[in-house]
């Protein structure tokens, strides 16, 4: 994936605040964070589930600074804030990131 997510600063900010390990699955972004990691959940012999890292944790603090310090809400998905993605064999795209790769990378 190779496009301009938000093109506002603070848009950026509550994308990252979202929580989400990686932003580069745009076919995720339809899914909290949790739902990920439930979803790359194994179960073990028991049963249970088993997340692959146990130590993974919502970013509480940084979403709450976010929230106050620039009045606004962080969203449960990313969807909400990304409207389009692009990729960089996309010919067609007319992001402005996208175009500018193609254009540099021959």
């Amino acid at each position: 994936m190779v496009c301009v997510l938000p093109d506002d600063p603070v848009e950026i900010l509550r994308l990252c605040a979202i929580g989400y390990d990686e932003l580069c699955w745009p076919e995720d972004y339809g899914l909290t964070p949790s739902e990920i990691r439930e979803r790359r959940a194994v179960r073990d012999d028991d049963g249970e589930l088993v997340v692959p890292d146990p130590n993974e944790v919502e970013p509480v603090a940084f979403r709450a600074w976010v929230e106050t310090t620039f009045g606004v809400t962080v969203p449960a998905t990313a969807s909400e804030i990304v409207a389009t993605t692009a990729d960089m064999d996309d010919e067609t795209s007319d992001d402005p990131f996208c175009r500018w790769t193609r254009e540099y990378s021959g």
